[in-house]
């Protein structure tokens, strides 16, 4: 069975298998699989603070630790753009149950496979070859048993988050300057090759528009 997000595993497990749980739910409950995308982009984000050595405020959200991120110029804009709409979308799904469709979770979980890649590619592993992404089937879909399993799986491992990313920000004390320059170089790299779907870029210019007071009818 597919599940794209595997190659985090040995890493962020956690990330694994948040993004397995989007990707095993996009068909069958849209909205839980865009709701956990926004709990993959929030973790992803607190671990690139920590790897970066930026404390978060108590209280800190998702809109300012990707405005803290942008303007340090941690993550190019098009991994901005992916993770505010993620965060957007997936602000939705949570506060409105009934809202979230599957072409639209299918787009949000490709993009979230681009920011982990990006993410595995400046913090992972400099040699990492990205795999190729497989569009999830009805047939990827979960039980309820297994889904309170990878849930149960990794919220104990989110509460016990902070203490890990305290030990990364730690680490990073032993990291050269010109090994963080070298993730700036990579970073940019990573997105060279970003060639977003027909339905990942109509997302992207609808929220675009939104944002810029447009309402887009298609």
């Amino acid at each position: 069975m597919a599940h794209n997000f595997r190659f985090l595993e040995e890493k962020w497990e956690v990330l694994a298998r948040v993004g397995e749980t989007a990707e095993r739910n996009v068909y069958q409950n849209p909205n839980v699989a865009m709701s956990e995308l926004r709990k993959f982009a929030e973790t992803i984000t607190k671990y690139i603070l920590a790897l970066e050595e930026i404390r978060e405020e108590r209280g800190t959200d998702q809109q300012e630790r990707l405005r803290v991120l942008f303007y340090e110029q941690i993550i190019p804009k098009e991994i901005y753009d992916l993770l505010t709409v993620i965060r957007l979308k997936g602000n939705e799904a949570v506060h409105n149950p009934s809202y979230g469709e599957v072409n639209e979770a299918k787009a949000l979980l490709h993009m979230a496979f681009r920011i982990a890649v990006w993410f595995m590619e400046v913090y992972g592993d400099w040699s990492f070859q990205a795999p190729e992404y497989i569009e999830p089937t009805p047939q990827t879909s979960i039980t309820t048993d297994e889904f309170d399993q990878i849930v149960q799986s990794y919220e104990e491992k989110l509460a016990r988050l902070e203490t890990e990313l305290e030990k990364i920000r730690k680490e990073q004390l032993y990291i050269s300057s010109e090994e963080k320059q070298k993730r700036r170089e990579f970073s940019q790299r990573a997105i060279a090759n970003f060639e977003l779907t027909e339905a990942e870029t109509r997302l992207l210019i609808d929220q675009q528009l939104r944002d810029a007071g447009w309402e887009h009818s298609c």
